[in-house]
């Protein structure tokens, strides 16, 4: 039997976006003075590049710092403020810096702002959420003011990728005289102007930016928590730029608007449903597997999400170096499902009846798409003799539900996955004590394969290893994996320079402009 799942339609809002939309003209001094303005949909909470914990406040973090390396769209690092890499041994690394780069302030950026950033963040005064990735440093050395030597205890594959954090002045940061939490002062293309809390911040750039003066002179960034008011300021001309969370239920009104134009761009956000171990049924894998098989994930893209995203395979999104291209997911065969409950032990006790098999617990937060997708979950589940009794809470009592292991299902999203080392989070049994790995997974190869990976340096021997963690991922089924979300940024038409990365990214915002086009 065919479910029909069911979709949300915002007939009337989309009728007031395409009035509005195409009522008035909005001021154009802004595009003239190339000040861009761009919805965020949230406010920023820590500006500190040691401390911060949430994406909007990486956000401006990337507009303001410069960073020692940075990921590449394949997940691989590339060098930023360091134009040279040298590595003695397995466990040393020497980054040269270059010459030009310069705080907001004027001040040269060197060797010691480095070396006190990352020193600072493995003092545990700081409490600085990478403290514990970061303790694999055993020394960090100032070799000349544009040199400096990181020592490890061992040899730690992903270390670069750890390395992602904005570097801070020293001076700035003793004298305490700003508050970097609020005031960031970094060496990135735009400075800080002002920061009017729940309401705006605003950025202008910085001429003399190391990369090249901006494109832009100003970046004006209006917080909007409410997804309709971000898109009616964009329809309206209030705001010049969404990037991410915009609701697909927005895009044909969007993408039939002849101001803006729309992009979109394969994502690494990775959405998953975890299934814990310890529950009596989902110990057994050919348990684990019927599931997966009940599960039209193709249909719940298609329904949910207007087909925008991407049904996924593995953890890693398709464009990974480390992704195994011969993983492919779960086919949806509910005939299949039933078949491999009634071989697991677990027949159908009336038939078509309405006795189930079994019951499971669904947690999900009350957000709607959260409780839309446990719903289509119940549905599929319940064609295959499975009863699924959803509870949804408040965030922090589903995540300390999660964190605890109070539950039989979930679904989640992994942000902005690059560095396959992710799978020590999710799959090592190392990782359970950490609440990481809060399905209870635990497989000795796994565990092997994992702490290989991490250790060897060796790209293909890497991806060997991360090829074969893929395939084990596979067939013991922890997680089913459902999709990879596609990046959406809605825009003025007129920008130009714009580029869509990964896990969203701002990186290209020093390149954006505002110019004319043929028509205009």
């Amino acid at each position: 039997m065919k479910i029909i799942l069911q979709r949300i339609f915002f007939t009337g809002l989309a009728a007031l976006l395409s009035f509005l939309g195409g009522c008035g003209s909005p001021s154009e001094e802004h595009i003239k003075n190339q000040e861009l303005r761009v919805a965020l949909y949230d406010n920023p909470t820590n500006l500190d590049p040691r401390t911060q914990s949430d994406a909007v406040s990486f956000r401006v973090i990337e507009l303001t710092y410069d960073f020692l390396v940075r990921m590449d769209s394949t997940g691989l690092p590339e060098l930023d403020l360091a134009e040279k890499l040298e590595n003695p041994s397995d466990a040393e690394y020497i980054f040269t810096l270059r010459r030009n780069a310069r705080f907001h302030d004027g001040s040269p950026l060197t060797a010691y702002d480095v070396a006190y950033t990352f020193n600072s963040i493995l003092d545990p005064a700081l409490n600085a959420p990478l403290r514990s990735t970061l303790e694999i440093i055993k020394q960090i050395s100032v070799l000349d003011s544009f040199t400096v030597k990181f020592d490890l205890k061992a040899p730690r594959a992903p270390f670069l990728s750890d390395l992602v954090v904005g570097i801070v002045s020293e001076k700035a940061a003793r004298e305490g005289k700003i508050d970097l939490h609020k005031t960031p002062l970094g060496s990135g293309p735009f400075k800080f102007l002002r920061w009017d809390q729940n309401a705006f911040i605003e950025l202008e750039a910085n001429r003399d930016y190391w990369k090249g003066t901006p494109r832009l002179n100003k970046i004006v960034l209006k917080i909007l928590p409410e997804a309709t008011t971000r898109i009616l300021a964009l329809e309206n001309g209030e705001v010049d730029l969404i990037v991410g969370n915009i609701s697909e239920s927005y895009l044909p009104n969007l993408e039939k608007n002849r101001r803006l134009k729309v992009l979109k761009g394969e994502g690494s956000n990775y959405v998953y449903l975890a299934l814990n171990l310890e529950n009596p049924y989902l110990k057994k894998r050919e348990v684990r597997r019927a599931i997966a098989h009940a599960l039209d994930v193709e249909g719940m893209i298609a329904s949910l999400l207007s087909g925008v995203h991407r049904q996924a395979g593995s953890l890693l999104n398709e464009k990974n170096w480390a992704c195994n291209s011969n993983i492919k997911p779960y086919p949806y065969d509910p005939a299949l499902a039933r078949k491999m409950l009634e071989e697991a032990g677990f027949p159908d006790p009336d038939g078509d009846g309405p006795l189930p098999r079994f019951s499971l617990g669904y947690k999900c937060t009350s957000n709607l798409i959260s409780r839309q997708k446990a719903q289509v979950v119940q549905q599929y589940l319940k064609e295959v003799g499975i009863d699924v009794k959803v509870q949804s809470h408040e965030w922090a009592t589903f995540f300390e539900d999660v964190r605890s292991g109070r539950f039989d299902l979930y679904s989640l999203t992994s942000v902005g996955i690059y560095e396959p080392a992710i799978y020590e989070n999710f799959y090592h049994s190392r990782s359970i004590a950490t609440q990481k790995n809060r399905v209870g997974y635990r497989n000795p190869e796994m565990d092997r394969l994992i702490d290989l990976a991490r250790r060897t340096l060796d790209p293909g021997q890497r991806r060997q290893y991360y090829w074969r963690i893929q395939e084990i991922a596979r067939e013991d089924l922890p997680y089913i994996d459902l999709w990879h979300e596609t990046i959406i940024a809605a825009m003025d038409r007129r920008l130009t320079g714009f580029e869509i990365y990964p896990a969203g990214e701002w990186r290209s915002f020093y390149r954006m402009r505002f110019e004319e086009l043929p028509g205009d």
